[in-house]
C-alpha cells in the first residue's frame, strides 16, 4: 500500500473510532438522564436496571474499540483514543477468552458501582439505597449474555424495603467471531513474521478496513450483523508491531 494510501486509511480508522464514541456515550448520556428524571421513589429497581443494562452496553462497545484487552496493557494513541497492542515487542498481548471474560466482568462491575452510587434522585429526597448483593455472570460467544441476580434495600427513618431480582438480558454481537480473526492475525504475525494474509481476512466474512503506520499495523473489523443497539453498530479494533515498517503486506 502506498504511503498516502495508508495515511488515508489510518484517518479514517480514526474518525470512525471517533464517531462511534461520540454517538455511543451522546445517545446513552441522555438515556441515563432521562431515567432518572423518570424514575420514582417506589422503583429504585428500575434504575438499578437501568444502570446495568446501559453500563453493560459501554463495557461491551469498549471491550470492542480495546480489541478485548480491556486493561490496554500495551497500546498506542489514535487521535483521542488509545488502542491495544495484541502483539508488541514480539510478544502475544492478546489473553485466551476467558481471561477477556474474566476481566471484562470485573470492568462491568466497577461501572456498575459507579453508576449507583450516582443515584442522586433518592439521596436528595432523604432515602438511602443499598446494595446487598451484585453477582453477574457474563458470557462471550455468538452472542455476549448478561445475567445478573441482585438485592438492594431502600430506607428512610425506621422504615426499610427490600428489592431482590434477577436480569437476563442478550446483545447480539458474535464477539467469539472477533476474537479468532484477531487470534487468528496475531498468530499470523508470530509465525509468518511480518506477514498478514489478505485472502484469509477475506474469508471471515468480515469488513477489515486495516493501515499500516511505522512500525504499526491498525486494524478495524466489523460484521455488519453484531450490533450494540439499532442506531449502533459492532466495532473491533487493535493493533500489532510488526517491526520496522518496511514488512510486507500479502
Amino acid at each position: 500500500m502506498k504511503k498516502g494510501g495508508q495515511v488515508t486509511v489510518f484517518i479514517i480508522i480514526a474518525i470512525i473510532i471517533v464517531v462511534i464514541v461520540v454517538a455511543f456515550f451522546t445517545l446513552f448520556s441522555s438515556n441515563r438522564e432521562l431515567s432518572e428524571k423518570d424514575g420514582n421513589l417506589e422503583n429504585p429497581e428500575k434504575l438499578l436496571e437501568d444502570c446495568i443494562e446501559v453500563e453493560g452496553l459501554k463495557s461491551l462497545a469498549i471491550l470492542g474499540l480495546r480489541g478485548g484487552d480491556i486493561e490496554q496493557k500495551k497500546s498506542i494513541n489514535l487521535g483521542d483514543n488509545a488502542i491495544s497492542y495484541l502483539f508488541y515487542e514480539n510478544k502475544k498481548q492478546l489473553e485466551s477468552l476467558e481471561e477477556i471474560r474474566s476481566d471484562f466482568e470485573v470492568f462491568f462491575l466497577d461501572n456498575v458501582n459507579a453508576c449507583i452510587d450516582n443515584f442522586s434522585y433518592f439521596s436528595d429526597q432523604g432515602y438511602e439505597i443499598k446494595v446487598l448483593k451484585f453477582s453477574p455472570t457474563i458470557s462471550l460467544s455468538e452472542t455476549v449474555s448478561f445475567a445478573v441476580d441482585y438485592s438492594l434495600t431502600k430506607t428512610k427513618g425506621d422504615n426499610s424495603i427490600l428489592f431482590e431480582d434477577n436480569i437476563d438480558y442478550v446483545v447480539p454481537v458474535n464477539f467469539s467471531k472477533y476474537y479468532k480473526a484477531a487470534d487468528n492475525i496475531v498468530w499470523m504475525r508470530e509465525e509468518l513474521g511480518g506477514t498478514v494474509d489478505f485472502f484469509y481476512l477475506l474469508e471471515q466474512d468480515l469488513n477489515v478496513t486495516m493501515s499500516q503506520e511505522g512500525d504499526s499495523l491498525f486494524f478495524l473489523l466489523e460484521d455488519g450483523a453484531s450490533v450494540l443497539n439499532e442506531e449502533i453498530g459492532y466495532v473491533y479494533s487493535f493493533a500489532i508491531q510488526v517491526g520496522g515498517g518496511n514488512e510486507t503486506l500479502v
